[in-house]
């Protein structure tokens, strides 16, 4: 039964991800203010939005605007009161300080879009190992555009276990659940 539950789960989380990366996206940022929690709960939308367009068009295409996108996110995430991450130093691995890998701030945006947007959609908990395969399985589809131009070692060892069908077991056996949220802070 368990069993059946996981792959059901898996299938789900494909095919989001899948709808995510072909439904063609137009998205602008919104003059927006996040002050107060009605603020958020206002842009809602847009930062579903914002999330979908960042998933689903290349890291390398569309800079400038990916930047203005990717700030009014990270802002909605760091303020909301409905989600809160939890980053996995299991999952980032040494992507931040990896030298010469040119795309590690926009696959760690790409890595908490895709969290969020799972938590937002279904629900689901930050500590969930769902939650963090969701974001992994992004990152590699957005490392996959971007592989030829920069390399990165970590990302490469979870290609290689996702391409051996280990990367789930890997998920599943070496995130840690300490609930921490974005600013760091304990939950």
């Amino acid at each position: 039964m368990t069993r059946i539950l996981l792959v059901i789960l898996f299938c789900r989380m494909v095919m989001h991800t899948c709808d995510v990366y072909s439904q063609p996206l137009d998205f602008s940022v919104p003059r927006y203010s996040l002050i107060t929690t009605d603020d958020y709960a206002r842009y809602r939308p847009d930062a579903i939005n914002g999330m979908q367009w960042l998933l689903q068009n290349p890291v390398s295409a569309q800079v400038d605007k990916r930047k203005e996108v990717s700030a009014f996110v990270m802002g909605w995430l760091a303020g909301t009161e409905e989600i809160k991450l939890t980053l996995k130093p299991e999952i980032l691995g040494d992507l931040l300080t990896e030298n010469g890998f040119l795309f590690s701030t926009e696959l760690v945006v790409v890595y908490m879009s895709s969290m969020a947007l799972e938590m937002l959609l279904s629900g689901k908990k930050p500590d969930d190992w769902v939650i963090q395969l969701a974001g992994v399985g992004a990152m590699l589809e957005a490392y996959r555009y971007v592989k030829n131009s920069s390399r990165s070692t970590h990302l490469i060892n979870l290609q290689n276990l996702k391409n051996q069908g280990k990367l789930e077991e890997w998920v599943r056996n070496n995130v840690q659940y300490t609930t921490q949220d974005i600013a760091g802070k304990k939950s």
